[in-house]
């Protein structure tokens, strides 16, 4: 039985991702206060059991298998594959949460995950932040888009809604529909989906590599977000999103890149070394 008061989390990856889904589900676990709330699940194809107990030491992790035959029309995507699509299919796999979130891997909490969960959509089904990145700007433009464009890989949305409103089915078709004339693949397709559907959630909880170098370069004129929200969230981090280059690589422009190595897991590193 699912309580209202449940958070229920949604990553989709593959074990090449498990140091970045380990430091998400650390961070995520060391800064809530209600853990006990936190209900964490996987969409996975492929996944080695003895890499999903690493995972667990953390939290009881759901793992759940998905068919990625569902998603060979769709091109794979070069940092993600097609575990990017499997967004898609968390109201058809989990139904029965009223409200959920969904996270890329490469993101480390300061906040509390229940205080995400707890953000008010105002009556949409979904809640994203913008992505302040210069490029999307003319992105956004490609679309027809007159709303903030969103980036997609911190994602809160009313499941029921999703699913009383066929919204993985809206999703796969507009995703078919538009295959070879986006760039930005799923984040595109719900971009267009939900256009003027979305409610704009604090800068905070996501904070992007791009959002970082936008504002390091004062320039942060033209999108919803004003300069002293991003100003406010670069000084009190909720949620840590590493675009790009990763934190542990050359050339992460990141204002928090640091803030990775605190929830890495060098413990499991070594053993994997001896």
């Amino acid at each position: 039985m699912i309580m209202n008061d449940e958070v229920n989390v949604f990553f989709a990856c593959n074990d090449r991702y498990v140091d970045y889904l380990y430091s998400a589900i650390n961070s995520m676990m060391k800064n809530t206060l209600s853990p006990e709330r936190v209900k964490i699940h996987v969409l996975y194809s492929v996944f080695a059991k003895e890499t999903m107990e690493v995972i667990r030491e953390l939290a009881d992790v759901d793992f759940i298998e998905i068919n990625d035959s569902l998603f060979d029309k769709f091109p794979a995507m070069q940092n993600s594959g097609k575990e990017t699509y499997y967004r898609y299919l968390i109201p058809v796999v989990f139904p029965y949460a009223k409200k959920c979130i969904y996270l890329d891997c490469d993101v480390v909490f300061k906040g509390d995950v229940c205080d995400l969960w707890a953000v008010d959509l105002r009556g949409n089904m979904l809640g994203a932040s913008e992505d302040v990145y210069e490029y999307m700007k003319g992105n956004k433009q490609h679309l027809g888009m007159t709303s903030f464009y969103f980036n997609a890989g911190v994602l809160l949305f009313d499941n029921g809604r999703w699913r009383e409103n066929d919204m993985s089915l809206k999703l796969f078709q507009e995703n078919l529909e538009l295959l070879g004339k986006i760039s930005w693949a799923d984040q595109d397709v719900l971009n267009l989906v939900f256009h003027n559907r979305t409610t704009l959630i604090p800068a905070g909880w996501n904070i992007t590599t791009g959002m970082c170098d936008e504002f390091n370069r004062n320039n942060v004129q033209g999108f919803f977000y004003s300069r002293d929200e991003i100003q406010e969230a670069l000084a009190n981090p909720k949620l840590i999103h590493y675009t790009g280059i990763k934190p542990h690589e050359n050339g992460c422009t990141h204002s928090l890149k640091g803030e990775w190595a605190v929830y890495q897991r060098t413990n499991y590193a070594k053993k994997k070394k001896t």
